[in-house]
Order: structure tokens, then C-alpha cells, then sequence
């Protein structure tokens, strides 16, 4: 049972909770609110989430008791070591690390808030809003803020499936509006001297033809960098002249879409000779190996700055960061994919969402849906003909 108290000029939220021992201790918890009527909300909260809790787990034994199932469940304590096991990982062993310490600081804070919630499938959109405003009142900037829901979005998406969860919490937030400067836009003049640069920076680890090939890629397409790397032969549609990726590579679509470009475009000169055997695999093998590894796919960076084009800046008198911020990267071309496009007046956000507006279950199958086909490839030639002439 847990009880509301004043220490001072702030409200505590008190319970008691059993240790490892078995022992029952009594907690206080800071509410961190002066204010008697908002800490009560707290506490209201807190107590529903503790009363919803109980009812769960007496449900779940009077099952128990008659013989019924009562399916799996999956503990907050366990969330991240079962992602760990069972979910398809993405991003760098890097990313990876910074998305298990955010997991580990929320089931932390969970921990302390509300102790009475300890299954996965019980933090809901309301669990998961009160930890973003607890996350800025604790003083983390909005690019943190940002960050953090973005990584545990991912690690709820890696589990849904398994523990049967409708809904991710984390994809009902909104993003802070103020979580810093996006990617700067690369005008065509710079675009064309990162090209340059690229024909003449080696890059160690990656096929030679690699970079130059994406750079122009990243302008015509707007396809992020991993997507490029692991570009496979199979997604080059030649005889429709088209360039369709697997399924698996456009979870940024929704994972049930297809992303469609036109071939006719100069990046595809840059393309090495298909080798006869085997027919499928990857373009660049080289560079699709280092995609998610332990060092990354490696080398924009060094070929902007020979190219004379600034990549990062140092924090702002006053801006909390203890870091450069970062002004370009290869994602810097799919902004300007999309903002070249936009400025020429004759391509539409709907031209740009209709590229990919076909299921890429034809794709796997081998047939086609003729009609969203067509749709598809109409479209991409719409955004193909909009594109800016550049002389490389």
C-alpha cells in the first residue's frame, strides 16, 4: 500500500517492497513536486498502476490453479537480455550498446516509479509519456530526449512479435521539436565536390568504385547508406528498369513496402560488371560486410573534409552538449534528395510517398501486381525527370 508524504518542501511516494531476502523495506521515493495536487496525480497514477498489476497476477494464478494456460510473459527485468536473444539487431555494436544502457535506465526508473508494473506488456502510452517529461525535467536535452525514444522504440519492435504486444508505446510520441539542427541540405556544387573527392580519396576495406557509386546514388534515390552497401542484384530490375529493394531494407517504409527507383539515371554506369556466378549476392561485398561491424562503414567523413565541405562544429555558448555536433553525414544526401526534389515545383511529398506504395510481396513471390506496378514506376520517373542536371 503506498502512502503520500511531505519532507520538507517536496512530496515523497512511500510503499514497501520485499528484498532479495524476502524481507519487506520500506522505499521512499522523491516525487521531485512542491506541488501537493501535482504530486497526487503522481501518486494516483502510481497506485493505479500498482492496483492493475495485482489484478494481473491474481487473474494469472486462478488460472494457474484450474489447469489453464496463461501465456508467456515477458518481465521488464528480462526485456533486454531477450532482445538480446531473440530480436533481429540493428544498427552498429555501438548503437546497439547505447540502445541496451537507455533499456536499462528505463527499467530502472521503472524500478523506483512504479514497482508494481513488471511486465513488459503493461508499460502503455501513458508509462511511456511520464518518462519523457521525466526525462526533461531530470535535464536531458531534446536530442537525448529524441534518442532515447527512438532506441527503445526499436527494442519494443524487436520483441512484439514474440509476446504477442499490439502496440509499441514508444511510437506514440511525438519528437522534440527542438532536439537540434537537423543534417545540413548539400547543395549540387558540394555534392559534385564530394564526388570528386571520393574518385580520388581511397577508402580501406571497400570496393574503389564504392563511394562515388553511392554519393550519386544518395542524390538520385535518397537511399540511406546501409541500404546502398548491401544493395543486392537481385534489387536491379534491368529489364524493367527499375531498382526495387527487399523487403527487409525498407523498414523505414512501414517493412511492407517496396522502394522504387528508376534506373535511368547516372549512378548506374558506376555499377561493376554482374558477375555470371553467382547470379544473386552483393554489389559491393566488400562494403556490405562492414555495414553493422564493430568499426561501421567508414569513410564520408574523411572524403567531405578533402572535398573542403565541413562536417561537424563545435557546441554553442550555452548549448548543452559536451560534443561537436554533427553538420553532415551520408544521410545529408537524402535530405537533399528530397529538398532538390521539392524545389523544382514538379514532384510532390506524394510522388516522393508513392515511389514505395506497392507490396514487396510480389517482389518475393517473383509476380507482380500490374496496376501499383505501374503506379510505382510512374512515380519514379516523375521524381527521376525532377531531378536537377548535375556535371560530374
Amino acid at each position: 500500500m503506498a502512502t503520500l508524504m511531505k519532507r520538507g518542501e517536496v512530496w515523497y511516494l512511500v510503499y514497501w517492497r520485499k528484498n532479495e531476502q524476502g524481507a519487506w523495506k520500506k522505499i521512499f521515493r522523491s516525487t521531485k513536486q512542491r506541488d501537493e495536487a501535482a504530486a497526487r496525480r503522481m501518486f494516483e497514477a502510481f497506485q493505479a498502476a500498482q492496483q492493475r498489476t495485482l489484478s494481473r497476477e491474481a487473474l494469472r494464478t486462478i488460472l494457474a490453479e484450474v489447469g489453464a494456460p496463461v501465456g508467456d510473459e515477458l518481465r521488464l527485468a528480462d526485456l533486454w537480455t531477450t532482445y538480446l536473444g531473440k530480436a533481429e539487431k540493428t544498427g552498429s555494436d555501438e548503437q546497439v550498446r547505447a540502445r541496451g544502457n537507455m533499456v536499462t535506465a528505463f527499467v530502472r526508473w521503472m524500478d523506483e516509479m512504479h514497482p508494481g508494473v513488471t511486465a513488459v506488456r503493461d508499460v502503455d502510452e501513458r508509462i511511456a509519456a511520464e518518462y519523457w517529461r521525466w526525462c526533461a525535467e531530470d535535464g536531458k536535452s531534446p536530442r537525448t530526449r529524441n534518442n532515447i525514444q527512438a532506441q527503445l522504440k526499436v527494442a519494443w519492435r524487436g520483441i512484439m512479435a514474440e509476446y504477442g504486444l499490439t502496440v509499441n508505446p514508444w511510437g506514440l510520441l511525438q519528437r522534440d521539436a527542438g532536439g537540434g539542427e537537423r543534417y545540413q541540405v548539400l547543395e549540387l556544387q558540394q555534392i559534385v565536390a564530394i564526388y570528386q573527392a571520393a574518385t580520388k580519396t581511397p577508402t580501406p576495406g571497400v570496393e574503389p568504385e564504392f563511394w562515388p557509386a553511392a554519393i550519386q546514388m544518395g542524390l538520385y534515390t535518397g537511399l540511406r547508406e546501409g541500404d546502398i552497401a548491401q544493395l543486392e542484384w537481385d534489387e536491379l530490375r534491368v529489364e524493367q528498369g527499375m531498382l526495387v529493394l527487399l523487403p527487409n531494407k525498407t523498414k523505414h517504409w512501414g517493412g511492407d513496402r517496396a522502394a522504387v527507383h528508376t534506373m535511368d539515371a547516372p549512378w548506374v554506369k558506376l555499377l561493376p560488371s554482374r558477375p555470371t556466378e553467382p547470379a544473386t549476392g552483393y554489389v559491393w561485398p566488400r562494403a556490405a560486410a562492414l555495414v553493422g561491424g564493430r568499426s561501421g562503414l567508414r569513410g564520408f567523413v574523411e572524403i567531405c573534409r578533402a572535398a573542403g565541405v565541413e562536417t561537424e562544429r563545435a557546441p554553442a555558448e550555452g548549448e548543452r552538449r559536451k560534443r561537436v555536433v554533427k553538420l553532415v553525414t551520408f544521410h545529408s544526401l537524402r535530405h537533399s534528395f528530397v529538398t532538390h526534389l521539392l524545389r523544382s515545383g514538379q514532384v510532390t511529398e506524394r510522388d516522393l510517398v508513392a515511389q514505395g506504395n506497392w507490396s514487396t510481396e510480389a517482389v518475393v513471390r517473383g509476380t507482380y501486381n500490374h496496376s501499383k506496378l505501374e503506379q510505382a514506376r510512374a512515380a519514379a520517373v516523375r521524381v527521376a525527370a525532377a531531378m536537377p542536371e548535375v556535371k560530374w
